[in-house]
């Protein structure tokens, strides 16, 4: 009776802690939904505008000829160059624009300050008005954390030339509610999943190995973000071009383009393909927090951070299942997302597309080592099928040049596994991965490849021979590399370089591997041991990658051996880029050699070897990380405006022959006989009316550059008239003689780019119901 009675009050005491449990559920669902609540009404707020017809505005030089319009030439002295400047009193803290229009012959300035605003209380840029000849216009962003009552926007006069001021503002944009949203999303997301572990999953404790595995995660994570942890940012060769492509596809988006294809913002209107030619799929990240808000550095940040936690999460998750053991995996992720070249395609080179792509190969690893295992069923199973595609998607999705030097190598290794590869299944796994990913990614690959067969772009011009761009012997084996700053070996040797190589750690790999091959271990050789076939292969793999990336590997001779081998090999640019081969090779090698090594009674050589070679990793690239963030260049960078939209690389998506020089940002032409009136200019939008008075046709040339994938109607009847390259490659317009008439020009790609896009939008949501559907399946099995 007792007994019963006990029980009873426990079940009684469980039911009340459930109740109490689904009570504080209830009540943190509650915060949650309005503070979201409060953060979409404050951003559907109205937004505070402060124009030049307020009388916080104060002329300090100059003249006011018309209301609202104010003028300034050289013949005027400004002892603080301040000629305009907007007081705004009592601002609250918030995300606020600067819009100016302006007509300038000279460069002038643009900045927003304060006295009383504390230690990066203000985040903010100056920022250059261009020559009217390149913009008429700018806008940029600012943040203000704290409430102060001394702000001011002001325009700056250089001294030289004449500047007129149209139209001066700044607009509370409310973006602040946005970035606030994110941020509590950031918070509750994983306190949601905590409380949820806490409340519901309590028994489920993890074991001691799981806890190691997370913490060495985390550890390997905040390790490779840390010269993230910054209050500015540091700038890498290609940051610019690569801010640039973010601010492209954000103002995209936010014109209603997705996803973006031509940034009409980029080149000062003009117009460059970025997101045709390279892949944004990983810069969509960054883009949507530049849409809601915040600064651009921050958002690079945060996409290099994403980065890198999925490059940690995908290569334990890989070497895991590869060699069947959590440690190896982490042991692999620790070598593979820490290794010097790794980070320095990060931190030095900002080889966003380069580091991205490595990102996915040990997920192709494993596709790899399941395609070519022993056992049939390992090969026809789906899973095998959708890591190879998936690997290689997530590769292009990136770089496409990467994507090249990976198909180059799986083909090395086809040819190596030959009675494989043409064993029935292993062939047909492979061509069904190649038909997924590409379906999959047809929206990417259709305008790709149109502009590849149809654009005469600067990128297909032949380039430079690269053998004298290779490395020597000894900087694959430069235990320490160091942030330097030369890239030419070949006019100043190894003095001051940068850090190319693979760093102590692969190399420890390296010469181990070489050991135990001449002497094996514990009595066996290592032909002996079920990992061989695959850290053979490696080994293979890494040495052929050492060898291409030197000045030694004969390029130029084999670029002489036709027309499209010179293209093939000049499009590499720089032998070191094979060093991502080296670093995934070695990194699997060093992975067997563990699984291997620990195999032993104790594992202790196992113990011995993971550990030497974690402390040289550690070591390495602690060393280069120092190196680096007291060597770099840095910039408390945040507005797009402060850079201007012209840093578009070295001009590789430019038509063939364009001089930039020359182009007409800001104005239209008309040819012979043709009146242009009402010209209008919104992104890649153009609208005019024009009159052709001749009998014989004629043409508008608009401040556009010339792409496939314009189309010119006329408004009143809806024909398309026919667009070309005009002079400079940019785009021109045929006026049919005798023509009067509204023209509107947009760009809206190909029809069959948006077929592609259909077919991939099928396939992907067939891929979600696949997945869902097995997740069904499996749930309902656990239950039965």
């Amino acid at each position: 009776m007792p007994g019963i009675l006990v029980a009873e009050r426990n079940d009684k005491m469980e039911q009340w802690l459930t109740e109490k449990k689904r009570i504080v559920l209830a009540a943190l669902v509650l915060i949650q939904l309005f503070s979201a609540l409060f953060c979409f009404k404050g951003m559907a707020g109205e937004k505070e505008i402060y124009g030049v017809g307020d009388r916080t505005l104060r002329l300090y030089g100059g003249e006011s000829p018309a209301e609202g319009v104010y003028h300034i030439d050289q013949d005027i002295a400004l002892p603080d160059k301040v000629f305009l400047s907007m007081e705004l009193p009592d601002l609250e803290k918030g995300v606020y624009e600067v819009r100016i229009e302006y007509d300038a012959d000279s460069e002038q300035i643009s900045r927003v300050s304060s006295g009383q605003a504390g230690y990066r209380k203000l985040r903010e840029n100056t920022v250059s008005l261009r020559p009217s000849n390149i913009q008429k216009e700018v806008s940029y962003r600012f943040m203000l954390r704290e409430k102060v009552d001394d702000l001011k926007a002001e325009i700056l006069y250089t001294g030289e030339g004449t500047l007129t001021v149209t139209d001066f503002r700044v607009v509370h944009t409310r973006q602040e509610y946005g970035m606030g949203l994110f941020f509590l999303l950031l918070f509750f997301l994983p306190a949601d999943v905590l409380f949820y572990f806490a409340a519901f999953r309590k028994g489920e404790k993890p074991g001691k190995e799981q806890r190691e595995v997370l913490f060495g995660l985390s550890v390997i994570f905040l390790l490779s973000c840390a010269n993230l942890l910054t209050d500015y940012f540091p700038l890498g060769d290609d940051v610019y071009f690569h801010l640039n492509r973010i601010e492209g596809i954000a103002r995209e988006w936010e014109s209603g383009n997705f996803p973006a294809r031509m940034e009409s913002y980029c080149l000062y209107g003009m117009g460059y393909p970025m997101s045709v030619m390279y892949p944004e799929v990983f810069l969509w990240p960054a883009a949507f927090l530049r849409l809601i808000g915040f600064d651009l550095s921050f958002c690079m940040k945060a996409d290099i951070a994403l980065i890198n936690l999925l490059t940690t999460l995908l290569s334990w998750l890989s070497f895991k299942n590869i060699f069947g053991s959590r440690r190896v995996g982490l042991f692999g992720s620790a070598v593979y997302t820490l290794s010097v070249y790794r980070l320095y395609n990060v931190y030095d080179r900002m080889a966003i597309g380069e580091f991205i792509a490595m990102t996915f190969l040990p997920v192709i690893c494993w596709g790899l080592v399941r395609v070519f295992s022993e056992k049939e069923e390992t090969v026809r199973e789906k899973k095998t099928v959708f890591l190879l595609a998936f690997g290689y998607m997530g590769v292009l999705y990136s770089h496409v040049l990467s994507l090249e030097f990976v198909t180059v190598f799986t083909v090395i290794l086809c040819l190596l596994l030959w009675k494989r590869f043409f064993r029935k299944s292993t062939f047909l796994t492979f061509v069904k991965a190649a038909l997924l990913a590409v379906g999959l990614s047809l929206w990417y690959l259709i305008p790709f490849l149109d502009y590849s067969l149809h654009g005469d772009m600067n990128v297909f011009a032949v380039g430079n021979p690269i053998q004298i761009l290779g490395l020597y012997p000894a900087q694959l084996f430069w235990f320490f590399p160091w942030r330097g700053w030369s890239s030419y070996m070949y006019v100043s040797g190894m003095q001051y370089v940068r850090a190319y190589g693979m760093g102590i750690a692969l190399a420890a790999v390296f010469f181990c591997f070489i050991y135990f091959w001449a002497k094996g271990t514990d009595g066996k050789r290592l032909r002996d041991f079920p990992e061989y076939p695959g850290i053979r292969a490696a080994a293979i793999m890494g040495v052929l990658a050492m060898a291409m990336s030197l000045n030694i590997f004969p390029w130029d001779a084999l670029s002489e051996i036709s027309e499209g081998f010179k293209r093939v090999i000049y499009s590499i640019q720089f032998p070191y880029r094979f060093l991502t081969m080296v670093t995934i090779s070695l990194s699997f090698l060093g992975c067997g050699l563990y699984a291997m090594l620990r195999r032993d009674e104790k594992g202790k050589k196992g113990k011995c070897f993971a550990v030497s070679i974690l402390l040289l990793t550690l070591f390495g690239s602690s060393f280069y990380l120092n190196h680096e963030i007291q060597g770099c260049n840095w910039s408390n960078f945040q507005e797009a405006a402060a850079m201007g939209s012209g840093m578009i690389g070295n001009g590789e998506y430019l038509p063939a022959e364009t001089d930039t020089s020359e182009l007409p940002y800001t104005r239209a032409s008309a040819g012979a006989g043709v009146r242009l009136q009402n010209y209008e200019k919104r992104n890649a939008h153009v609208e005019f009316y024009c009159e052709n008075e001749r009998d014989a046709a004629s043409y508008v040339e608009c401040n556009l550059l010339h792409y496939p994938g314009y189309l010119a109607v006329c408004e009143e009847t809806g024909e398309e008239l026919p667009v070309s390259a005009g002079e400079n490659n940019v785009l021109r317009v045929e006026i049919p003689p005798g023509y009067a008439g509204n023209i509107a020009v947009d760009f809206v790609g190909k029809g069959y780019w948006k077929a592609g896009n259909a077919v991939s939008l099928i396939l992907w949501l067939g891929m979600l119901c696949f997945w869902l559907c097995g997740r069904k399946k499996a749930a309902s099995g656990g239950r039965k």
